[in-house]
């Protein structure tokens, strides 16, 4: 549980050699440093190379002395972080745009794991008292409410989205949640949850709650508010101590788990995950709006994450004028996981779920719909025809395609962290052999 073991966590994770990955110029970072808490100036940034795994190491914002929570604002313009130590303990305000750092003035304590909604209220753990503590004005001021109201217990984390409001409770395992902002609450007990040492929480854009489960790295989801439950298990997620998620733009989930030596990434909802060693001493985990991640880090404050892009947007694919030319547009999507991207790959392969037909076997030329890459048969065709494209175009036209087939052309963009998923539309033969 998050509460009772953060000092133990730290203290384990300290000697983890981060600097495997890390160059060694932060070998020499004063971890002990605490700033005054007030305004200060823009702390040092240092740029590092890609480390895979869908993430590439942006640049590392020190001087917040062990910071443990993160979250960003609903417009993407500010970063809040909490925890610390000595002077510098509170919820402090990060300036995105100039890195500047405020110290706010708040009643909490001992601030845990922290949340933004996108109607712009700002959520804070105080794990003195278990009180949630809720800001509608980025944090200068905070309204209380307490753990009797609200059934908290041990409280770990807080997750809010569209006036459904969860906060995780360690000491027995729990949830509190309201469905009217913090207003009225209802408990969900261990067996009802399927909880097993429960920890970080978050809601995703479907409404969808999903819980960690530290003791076993399962993941317990919701659809229904909490009312029912089904349990992704940890020996499907490869997680083994997760401690806290995010969920991003294009639905993504990152979860920091220093059982595991990092991080992990899912994009499938959390059914599936691919993680990154590097981070054992990640704690809280957060992703802007056009999906930067941001990951608190005992070792390194904050550290910020470029990740890869989102699906291309709107993939339509028609047979051209002259046989065997297939025109392609799409719209490159506003999610560029921070960073510029760097090109495009247009492919079509031919169609392995077709039979050879030709219009008689389908309705239409065009499905817009969105279909994984389906792997080739043995016996099957690969990629035959490809094209890379700059960054900026939403249109070509391929050549060469031989007439008379079905094919699933293939729309991929790259940043410096990797690829994005492929986005892909299926395009039927004509009957004349593909000509219009």
């Amino acid at each position: 549980m998050i509460r009772k073991s953060v000092g133990t966590i730290r203290r384990v994770v300290a000697a983890a050699v981060v600097a495997v990955i890390l160059p060694a110029v932060l070998s020499g970072c004063d971890g002990g440093h605490s700033p005054e808490p007030d305004e200060q100036a823009a702390p040092v940034s240092v740029s590092f190379p890609s480390i895979g795994y869908g993430f590439s190491l942006a640049e590392v914002v020190e001087g917040l002395d062990q910071p443990s929570g993160v979250a960003v604002s609903a417009d993407g313009s500010r970063l809040f972080l909490s925890g610390g130590n000595g002077e510098a303990s509170g919820i402090a305000r990060l300036d995105d745009d100039t890195d500047t750092v405020t110290w706010l003035g708040t009643e909490l304590e001992h601030p845990g794991l922290i949340a933004t909604s996108p109607d712009g209220l700002l959520y804070a753990i105080d794990q003195e008292d278990d009180d949630l503590h809720v800001s509608s004005d980025q944090g200068s001021t905070w309204r209380a409410i307490p753990a009797a109201t609200g059934g908290f217990s041990g409280s770990q984390a807080v997750a809010a989205r569209d006036g459904l409001v969860v906060v995780t409770n360690g000491d027995d395992d729990s949830l509190a949640v309201s469905t009217d902002t913090g207003e009225t609450w209802r408990r969900i007990d261990k067996g009802a949850g399927l909880f097993a040492g429960v920890a970080g929480v978050v809601i995703d854009r479907a409404g969808r709650i999903l819980v960690l489960d530290s003791s076993d790295g399962g993941i317990s989801v919701s659809a229904d508010q909490g009312s029912s439950w089904r349990k992704i298990d940890g020996t499907q997620t490869g997680l083994v101590a997760p401690l806290a998620i995010a969920v991003g733009p294009s639905d993504e989930l990152v979860v920091t788990d220093p059982g595991a030596g990092g991080l992990a990434r899912s994009i499938d909802g959390g059914e599936t995950w691919t993680s990154t060693a590097g981070f054992e001493n990640a704690f809280g985990v957060a992703i802007d709006g056009k999906g930067l991640v941001y990951v608190t880090d005992d070792q390194f404050s904050l550290v910020k994450l470029t990740a890869v892009p989102g699906l291309p947007k709107d993939v339509r694919a028609r047979w051209g004028q002259e046989p065997g030319t297939v025109e392609v547009s799409w719209e490159r999507s506003g999610v560029t996981g921070g960073a510029d991207l760097t090109g495009q790959t247009v492919s079509i392969l031919l169609d392995p779920s077709s039979n050879g037909g030709g219009a008689d076997d389908h309705d239409s030329p065009v499905d817009d719909s969105t279909s994984p890459s389906p792997a080739p048969s043995e016996s099957g065709p690969t990629f035959e025809w490809d094209e890379q494209l700059a960054p900026d175009i939403e249109r070509t036209t391929m050549t060469g395609i031989t007439p008379g087939v079905d094919v699933l052309v293939t729309v991929i963009v790259t940043n410096a962290a990797g690829a994005s998923a492929p986005k892909s539309v299926r395009l039927t033969a004509d009957a004349d052999g593909g000509s219009r």
